[in-house]
């Protein structure tokens, strides 16, 4: 449970500090929050209750050519899909596509963050 308060504490903390810091030095904090959520989300093991179907449906993407995996994800997300075939064909392991997905996750939300803050 305390690796969720570090996820939610560490960036508050970082937004609301009264201390208003160098660009460089803030980029390094969010930078530092985001290799943090990155191994939290990119490393779980077993946590979740979709856990065990995000598995089948790698080992099933594993079988499959692109088009068909692809359509195997028509209605929850073809790019998901789409980087699990990719993550397969390579010889790499559903942990890989985890890690993969929280780098896209976090990048994504710590630009996105960065951009407010920047337009304020």
């Amino acid at each position: 449970m305390w690796a969720y308060w570090l996820l939610f504490l560490i960036p508050a903390g970082v937004s609301i500090s009264p201390i208003k810091a160098d660009k460089h030095l803030r980029y390094f904090a969010w930078i530092m929050a985001g290799l943090l959520c990155v191994f939290i989300i990119g490393l779980r093991f077993e946590i979740g209750t979709d856990w065990f179907n995000y598995v089948a449906y790698f080992e099933k993407t594993q079988k499959l050519g692109l088009s068909e995996a692809v359509f195997l994800g028509n209605a929850s997300g073809p790019a998901y899909f789409f980087l699990s075939w990719i993550v397969a064909k390579i010889g790499l392991g559903f942990a890989s596509l985890n890690l993969i997905c929280s780098i896209l996750f976090t990048v994504g939300l710590i630009k996105y963050y960065i951009q407010e803050q920047e337009n304020q």
